[in-house]
């Protein structure tokens, strides 16, 4: 077997699930946080069980088929294909992703906030702003008020525990 150029250990023994592949790939210290998060969100929603040399061009393309976000389906894509490359030779001998284009074209954002839309966000954050701090400290207010009542009700001869409202 040596001599043939292979191992002698059948092939299914050597190649790991999706599963334990993914794990192995996502630790790798090759990402920032952000990215991290976003691979890892991509790579997550599939769910394959096999070996990665039974995960076939059909299983992908019926995956990305069922992501309904054109920008998630292009990032999806983007990321199996670079899980798949990544696993070239090592475990499998040519990534099943191959041939796939992907399921939209990439088209960052255009628009940007023009200066009335700024200053409506600002506005309306500021006004929430200022409501939760109204709203704070009026639980603080009350949360005191309670206490006073306690410790007032505490001292109180047993008689006269009673609160009538």
């Amino acid at each position: 077997m040596v001599e043939l150029g292979t191992s002698g250990i059948p092939r299914e023994a050597q190649t790991p699930a999706f599963p334990e592949a993914r794990i192995e790939y996502l630790a790798q210290g090759k990402w920032r946080d952000n990215s991290r998060k976003q691979v890892t969100r991509q790579l997550m929603r599939f769910t394959w069980t096999k070996s990665l040399d039974q995960i076939t061009h059909q299983d992908i393309a019926h995956a990305l088929a069922q992501i309904t976000k054109p920008s998630d389906a292009w990032h999806a894509h983007k990321d199996l294909r670079a899980f798949f490359n990544s696993c070239v030779p090592r475990y499998i001998q040519s990534s099943p992703i191959n041939g796939i284009k992907p399921p939209s074209r990439y088209i960052p954002r255009q628009r940007f906030l023009n200066e009335t839309e700024v200053r409506a966000i600002w506005q309306w954050a500021r006004l929430t702003y200022d409501t939760l701090l109204e709203a704070k400290q009026a639980i603080n207010y009350l949360e005191t008020q309670f206490r006073n009542l306690k410790d007032h009700l505490e001292d109180a001869e047993p008689e006269s525990r009673s609160l009538d409202l």
